[in-house]
């Protein structure tokens, strides 16, 4: 089918059971708003079910430019925008996009049902700051924040989500402003004609706040008041301003509920003085507090910050002046025997140097709070640690014990206070009785080899049968279940690994070594500030552990901050200088910053120190790569290859002598690889263009066949990892799907604008299609490392020729 399409009505140009570019087929409208129609569709290229938006008549059948923005925001609680794409129409032209397709009610209809509880709205709550200020940190404003466009949808897990919507009016925050929004949930500036800014999100979302209090929004909750009283004008009420619009409503005084600890934080956010009102969101998501105790997490205070040193600054002035925190423990219910061995050990913590604690029940800032519940055949404890001050919650926790574990929850409840105020923990279950010593420490000997994790296994599973009271052998298990997890299709192992580190965790939360492995399952879980936030804790408890800073490195590198990994790998290796995983962290930084000769270094040392670690070596090659000192790489592949004929190290000759034009020899090495396990998208193109130059058409097409089959399904999975939108446009390149390539090129560029493969790869298969003047643009940004390499590969050679390639070399050379 074309892309001129058939149109249902006057209003809405798009029909049920139409297939748009050749890939989308619709199935049934599922909303409307007052630019576009949103309908469910199937994207009959991917095989997934998807949203897809169109403009209505009367926006020229286009969308707001803005919408663009929305595509560089990824966050759980923002509906992901895919693409952006143009049709014809009899009609004229219309732009439409794709995004998740999101299963759920609407926020305004689940309110039409009647009022949320408190822990669920307080959940809603902080899900809409997350999503709305990960927003603002891209400098992008919404602009119509309102009930129905968040969807409740749920998680994996099955826990409920807050997804916030339709960035229809979104804008850059430093761009030209636009006016617009709902009424009800727009600010009193935007009447009298002024921009949306953050200041008009923050009103927006304030009165969804007061819509979960209260179950109505303020205007409506005044309306319902006049209609039954005499009611004098409210001092927040705001006369028309200048340029108001006809009809504009009085700005109405939010509703106070009894007891609600949110009143003062709808109310400023709902001042009628943007500059009155909170500065930022993050400021909005500290003043709700920590979440609600969610799978048996510990949620560390300053966890739902940006920066938890930041964080837990603001918490400590704000809350303890004086620098002191008094606690009232008479709330811990259950037994009295229980009551009284938790006061025993609360007394057992010590002041810090940021803290002086104490028991005072008499004259408390803070109160403990604890209860144990039958649950399925367990004893939950549940605990909420508050300030009493501010009547917010701190932190809550909840875990599920045997019976016979119950003798663990003293322990564990003084690690929720010492993890909260950082504190010296208790060291009771945090270390291994002299039976145990022995299996534990050849478990950890043995974790860093991926060969021997399941002697590893082993050696932790007799060293927490000897010494079933420890929490150590059990993080020792989580991490190498996580290990084979990553290694295998096993995913029994993922669960396997929270098992184990939740039951560490009932025995004592505040170790160093529970805090590492929590750290690195939140951030499999997709909580880096959380998994953070555990890792620095581990590196307050054990300052000399280096493995804490190097994971902490880690989950700063993943994250994009490369400043802060190195910083971190840099103190690991300060304390132990031999660790050749570090040198290898720290490689992989500096590649990514273009300083290959810093790369080279630390992988030569790498490999110095671990001369049996085929895979150091294999990277050492790739840096020599990046050089175009082939020789040396051919060279160190080669060694490796002497010991263990992997795909990947296959594959990674085969491109180095790819890049010296030696196809054949690279084509014999690439077919190996391809008849061992794990063969990547990355082995079928090298494969298929080995083939292409040496005349062997049928294999070469067979090849690029197998890695778009590999490339479809690694978008599927995840969809918004630009690389892997690179790899399938280059393959639908080859395989004579010019559009589908184009889209998927641009769809690469917008999620991962600075990542050097994703350019690379971009660029060739605008190359591919013919389109240079894409290809050129794509690298206009690009770093010279880059650059360089494009020069040295012969797939590139005609448009690193071009004259317009010539102009980035002095611009990004610096010249």
């Amino acid at each position: 089918m074309s892309d001129t399409l058939q149109t249902s009505s006057a209003d809405e140009p798009l029909s049920p059971g139409q297939l748009l570019v050749d890939r989308f087929r619709l199935k049934r409208r599922i909303a409307q708003g007052g630019m576009g129609v949103v309908y469910e569709a199937f994207d009959e290229k991917l095989g997934r079910r998807i949203a897809l938006k169109s403009a209505l008549r009367g926006y020229d059948g286009h969308l707001s430019p803005e919408v663009l923005l929305a595509t560089e925001v990824s966050h759980p609680n923002i509906c992901k925008i895919y693409e952006i794409h143009p049709a014809q129409t009899p009609l004229g032209p219309l732009d439409f996009f794709t995004m998740e397709f999101l299963e759920g009610l609407t926020l305004s209809q689940r309110l039409q049902q009647g009022k949320i509880d408190r822990q669920d709205a307080e959940a809603i709550a902080r899900d809409l700051c997350a999503g709305l200020a990960e927003a603002h940190r891209h400098d992008i404003i919404h602009g119509d924040m309102k009930g129905a466009n968040v969807i409740l949808t749920r998680k994996p897990d099955g826990t409920q989500c807050a997804v916030i919507t339709d960035f229809g009016l979104a804008r850059a925050a430093r761009g030209s402003g636009i006016r617009g929004g709902s009424p009800g949930y727009m600010a009193p500036e935007l009447y009298a004609g002024e921009p949306t800014t953050v200041a008009s999100d923050i009103y927006a979302l304030g009165v969804i706040l007061h819509e979960l209090v209260t179950g109505v929004r303020p205007d409506q909750a005044a309306a319902m008041a006049a209609a039954t009283v005499t009611q004098a004008p409210s001092e927040s009420t705001v006369p028309p301003g200048r340029g108001q619009r006809p009809g504009a409503a009085r700005q109405a005084a939010p509703t106070r509920v009894r007891g609600s600890r949110w009143n003062p934080i709808i109310g400023k956010c709902l001042e009628a003085d943007p500059k009155q009102r909170y500065a930022t969101v993050e400021q909005i998501r500290m003043a709700l507090g920590p979440s609600v105790a969610r799978r048996r997490l510990l949620i560390l205070a300053g966890a739902v910050a940006l920066s938890a040193v930041a964080a837990l600054a603001t918490y400590w002035r704000s809350t303890a002046p004086e620098q002191s925190v008094r606690l009232d423990v008479s709330e811990v219910a259950g037994s009295p025997q229980l009551a009284a061995r938790v006061r025993e050990r609360m007394a057992q913590l010590k002041s810090s140097r940021l803290i002086g604690f104490s028991l005072d029940s008499t004259h408390a800032t803070h109160r403990l709070s604890a209860s144990v519940t039958p649950k399925s055949g367990k004893l939950r404890l549940h605990a909420l640690l508050s300030d009493l001050h501010s009547g917010a919650p701190v932190t809550e926790w909840a875990a599920d014990y045997e019976p016979g574990q119950m003798r663990y929850a003293p322990v564990a409840l003084s690690g929720v206070v010492s993890s909260t105020f950082h504190l010296a923990p208790l060291t009771t279950y945090s270390i291994v009785n002299a039976a145990a010593r022995a299996a534990y420490q050849q478990g950890i000997a043995l974790l860093p080899n991926d060969r021997k994790l399941d002697e590893a296994l082993g050696a932790f599973q007799s060293a927490a049968s000897l010494d079933p009271d420890s929490a150590l052998p059990l993080v020792g298990l989580a991490e190498v279940e996580r290990r084979k997890d990553f290694l295998t299709d096993q995913h029994s192992w993922a669960d396997k690994a929270t098992a184990s580190w939740q039951q560490a965790e009932l025995r004592n939360p505040d170790s160093a070594e529970v805090h590492r492995i929590a750290g690195l399952l939140e951030y499999d879980r997709n909580r880096p500030d959380v998994a953070v936030a555990h890792m620095r804790r581990a590196t307050e408890l054990q300052p000399s552990n280096s493995d804490g800073f190097r994971r902490l490195g880690q989950l700063y590198e993943r994250a994009g901050q490369f400043p802060e990994a190195l910083q971190a790998y840099s103190k690991a290796q300060s304390i132990v200088p031999g660790d050749a995983r570090i040198y290898g962290n720290l490689a992989y930084i500096y590649r990514q910053r273009s300083n290959f000769a810093e790369a080279t270094k630390a992988l030569q040392r790498a490999v110095e120190l671990a001369p049996d670690r085929p895979s150091y070596r294999s990277l050492l090659a790739a840096a020599y790569q990046d050089q175009g000192r082939f020789k040396e790489a051919e060279a160190t592949l080669r060694a490796v290859l002497a010991k263990e004929r992997s795909a990947e190290t296959l594959l990674a000759l085969g491109q180095v002598l790819m890049y010296e034009n030696r196809d054949k020899e690279a084509a014999g090495l690439l077919s190996e690889a391809a008849k061992l396990p794990d063969q990547s998208a990355f082995l079928w193109l090298c494969l298929g263009l080995a083939n292409q130059r040496t005349g062997n058409a049928a294999e070469a097409r067979t090849a690029f066949q197998k890695g778009l089959a590999v490339a479809e399904r690694q978008v599927v999975q995840l969809p918004r990892n630009g690389y892997y939108h690179a790899t399938l446009a280059y393959f639908c390149a080859q395989t004579g799907q010019p559009g589908r390539a184009a889209v998927e090129a641009a769809q690469a560029v917008q999620l991962a604008p600075h990542h050097n493969d994703t350019l690379w790869l971009a660029a060739l298969a605008y190359e591919r299609t013919g389109d240079r003047a894409t290809a050129l643009k794509t690298l206009d940004s690009a770093p010279a490392s880059l650059l360089e390499d494009m020069r040295r590969w012969p797939e590139a050679s005609a448009l690193t020729g071009d004259p317009g390639f010539a102009q980035l070399l002095p611009i990004q050379s610096g010249h």
